[in-house]
């Protein structure tokens, strides 16, 4: 029985039993004193009747009218005048109807009157006793309406009581709404914190559960600071604290075995460079300082233009050369202008008087080459404009006719409806330990000329033009059919950040899932790693949305920013799936086991499941299987055609 429930049955209570000994108390107090002021009243009459009877003649005439005039001047039941001998020399009686109240009221207020008593003298001589009895159906009568008009105060009283206690009790009793939501978040590893209510036995236990919240991420926050500096001691360069060339090329071989075909990614190395001669020899001791001033500017060029890309991966592949990989960007000359229109290194700081140059090489990602094909040609590229004695010198690959361009938005819109006509979904099996499958990773391919291509092929231009929420929709809606011809499986779908960062885009996205909640429970909502970090605020409204609807969400390319997740805990994610860069070949990689072993420990304790993605071999399956994954998505080679 709720808190609610037990004080309304209090409340209910108190008022019955006031309204019980109210009403006995008020009854048989009015009950005896009708009957004392009745006795009064007979013993006063038959006194008076006495003394006229005593003074006036005997006659019988006389005797009976001045019985009648008295009868008739007030409510009597009885007047008798008996001898002394006892018989009755008369007697008037009430013949009138009896008391309206109800048979059971008269029988509970029955009132027992004495009748009044006297003497009637004739000269010397007693002549007889008079008895006079007063009415008592008007009393009845009385205590009857005394009786109503109080059973309805008292229902009256009840509902003002009723009326105005539910108001106070909803405002004391509205903390304990947020209190039990609170425990319900705690048992789905979601430690929250909430206002302390003023009531001060409520306020004792949201303190002792904030207390706990706060002990839970101070610890959450350890952990991730922990798991941090290990992948920063074996993955990062000491210098600029980004990812070294070791790791490097395993997110370079990773992104390779995904085959992309469409033109869409992009490598960039910039180095730094002297007109003439190494760097490093003219002044070795600020070189340190000056190539960490270099990659944080570029890093933050990157960021702050993160509308020319989806993923941004960077790393330092020697002491002065800095390689950027890009997936679904802009064309190289594009992102050539913007760098030039917002040069970050345009006003560098000195470096021991030296002219020092920054040149870019830059390609474009082929579908069939290994990785050290890829660095030889934008190393070529690279020799070709250290040659030259631009300050910023670029040599771009030229445009490849498989990459997507276009200049308007009614062209994208067509192609767009072109490619919807032949869109198809594609699913990957996300899988356990004993095979069974966890959900079905879902994403679209179309169908151009020969080859099947992604959606992904659109979505730079859709960025430009603010339609990125299309192609999102567009595989929802793909996904939703797919769960309805599938009533046993499930699906998950990423989702690009554009679709939960507008207000317009989210009330489509929440007309959708309105219109469809049949199969949503079984529905999982994706968005990357970075979108959470980078956008909190709309990342927690998302979570907020998939819960009121029952859809499990989750993050998808983890790895690089985990711990810049703000409030992770509170968001009820139900699982995270590991970038391939951390899972490819990690049978041979120990530093990427430990940290993956230490992430899986950590997301559990939250309550989260831990999914490899994209795993291309069986060993890397084994290994991520027993370091405490609870999944993995293994990519076959038709599969990863469209994949990214």
């Amino acid at each position: 029985m709720t808190l609610n429930k037990q004080l309304w049955i209090a409340i209910l209570a108190i008022i019955a039993v006031n309204s019980v000994v109210s009403f006995l108390v008020l009854f048989f107090s009015t009950q005896k004193n009708t009957e004392e002021q009745l006795y009064l009243k007979n013993i006063d009459d038959a006194n008076s009747l006495a003394l006229v009877l005593t003074q006036a003649e005997k006659s019988p005439a006389g005797i009976r009218l001045m019985l009648s005039a008295k009868f008739d001047s007030g409510h009597y039941s009885l007047i008798r005048l008996e001898g002394t001998d006892g018989n009755v020399i008369d007697e008037i009686y009430f013949e009138g109807e009896a008391s309206t109240a109800p048979d059971w009221f008269q029988a509970m207020a029955e009132l027992t009157v004495p009748p009044g008593i006297s003497q009637v003298s004739d000269g010397w001589d007693q002549f007889g006793t008079l008895y006079v009895e007063s009415q008592t159906a008007f009393a009845m009568d009385t205590l009857w309406s005394k009786f109503k008009s109080f059973v309805m105060s008292i229902v009256i009283l009840t509902v003002g009581i009723g009326i105005i206690g539910s108001l106070i009790l909803r405002v004391i009793l509205k903390p304990l709404g947020t209190i039990v939501d609170q425990a319900n978040s705690f048992s789905e590893r979601k430690f929250i914190k909430i206002a302390l209510p003023w009531t001060a036995d409520f306020a004792r236990v949201v303190n002792a559960m904030n207390s706990l919240a706060d002990r839970f991420k101070a610890n959450l926050v350890e952990n991730n600071r922990r798991l941090e500096l290990a992948r920063e001691r074996d993955q990062h360069d000491p210098v600029t604290n980004i990812p070294n060339i070791n790791a490097f090329f395993t997110l370079l071989e990773s992104q390779l075995r995904f085959r992309d075909k469409d033109g869409q990614n992009v490598l960039l190395m910039h180095s730094l460079m002297k007109d003439k001669g190494d760097i490093q020899a003219f002044a070795p001791e600020i070189f340190n300082q000056f190539v960490k001033e270099f990659a944080d500017r570029l890093d933050g060029f990157y960021r702050e233009h993160s509308e020319l890309y989806t993923d941004f991966r960077m790393a330092r592949i020697n002491e002065t050369d800095i390689c950027v990989l890009l997936t679904e960007c802009r064309d190289l000359e594009g992102i050539q202008e913007v760098f030039m229109e917002d040069n970050p290194l345009e006003h560098s700081p000195d470096f021991a008087d030296l002219n020092i140059h920054c040149v870019t090489a830059g390609v474009y990602i082929r579908a069939d080459e290994a990785s050290y094909e890829l660095l030889d040609r934008v190393d070529g590229l690279l020799e070709e404009v250290q040659e030259s004695e631009t300050v910023f010198g670029f040599n771009l690959q030229p445009l490849p006719e498989t990459h997507y361009r276009c200049d308007s938005k009614e062209k994208w819109q067509k192609d767009f409806d072109i490619a919807s006509q032949s869109a198809e979904l594609m699913t990957v099996s996300v899988h356990t330990h004993s095979g069974k499958t966890m959900h079905y990773q879902a994403f679209m391919l179309y169908k151009d000329g020969n080859e099947m291509r992604g959606f992904g092929r659109f979505t730079e231009a859709a960025r430009r033009f603010g339609t990125v929420d299309k192609i999102d929709l567009l595989a929802l809606k793909k996904a939703l059919a797919w769960l309805k011809d599938n009533p046993e499986k499930c699906c998950a779908v990423l989702l690009y950040q554009e679709t939960i960062l507008d207000t317009f885009n989210r009330s489509q996205l929440e007309d959708l899932l309105k219109a469809n909640q049949d199969v949503i429970t079984r529905l999982s909502l994706e968005l990357r790693e970075h979108t959470a970090a980078s956008h909190p605020k709309s990342f927690r409204q998302f979570c907020e949305l998939a819960d009121y609807f029952k859809v499990d969400t989750g993050l998808k390319r983890v790895g690089e920013s985990f711990s810049k997740v703000a409030d992770v805990h509170e968001f009820g994610l139900k699982y995270l799936k590991i970038d391939s860069t951390y899972v490819y070949d990690v049978v041979n990689n120990r530093s990427n086991q430990v940290y993956l072993n230490g992430l899986a420990d950590l997301a559990h304790s939250l309550g989260m499941a831990v999914i490899a993605d994209g795993v291309v071999s069986e060993k890397d399956e084994e290994v991520l299987l027993s370091i405490g994954f609870d999944g993995v998505a293994r990519l076959n080679i038709d599969e990863q055609i469209a994949a990214k």
